[in-house]
């Protein structure tokens, strides 16, 4: 009878062994498909002035400033979350890059082409009416000290091509 209880009182061990270790596994699992579950879309977490764009596919970047939240559809699109655990496991990009299109930051009379990964500046107003479609598809953003326009793309100070 002795045996037979020390037996079961390992036999007993060892399943609350496995059940404590297999349900700490489920719970990670859980935690980790939790971080990861945030579907692509603009987030500002409470308390925090910062808004993130989560991709979906791992990563997420923040937004650079009002201009580019605007670009992007504005504060409609931003979902109001309790706290940055959206973030969790996710790898963080840096700042996101501006669509491609027309820009002038408003404190300079130039006007850049975004496209791929590309960028270039239309070099003259000739070339933005007969090329570009003219000032009605250019955005004039605020150069706050934050915009980097050329966020992800190959600027080295070309003009853009006649097309």
């Amino acid at each position: 009878m002795k045996n037979s209880l020390k037996s079961t009182n390992i036999a007993c061990k060892i399943i609350n062994t496995f059940t404590i270790s297999t349900l700490s596994i489920m719970l990670n699992q859980n935690i980790a498909r939790s971080q990861n579950q945030w579907s692509a879309g603009f987030y500002q977490a409470e308390n925090s002035a910062e808004v993130s764009y989560v991709t979906g596919n791992g990563d997420y970047c923040y937004i650079q400033n009002p201009s580019q939240l605007k670009i992007f559809g504005g504060w409609d699109r931003v979902r109001h979350v309790g706290d940055s655990s959206y973030k969790d496991g996710l790898s963080n990009s840096g700042p996101c890059g501006w669509p491609d299109g027309l820009y002038r930051l408003q404190s300079q009379p130039g006007v850049y082409k975004l496209y791929g990964s590309e960028a270039c500046w239309v070099s003259s107003t000739d070339q933005l009416n007969k090329v570009e479609g003219g000032w009605s598809q250019v955005f004039t953003i605020n150069d706050e000290s934050s915009t980097n326009l050329f966020v992800n793309r190959s600027y080295t100070r070309k003009s853009c091509p006649w097309r």
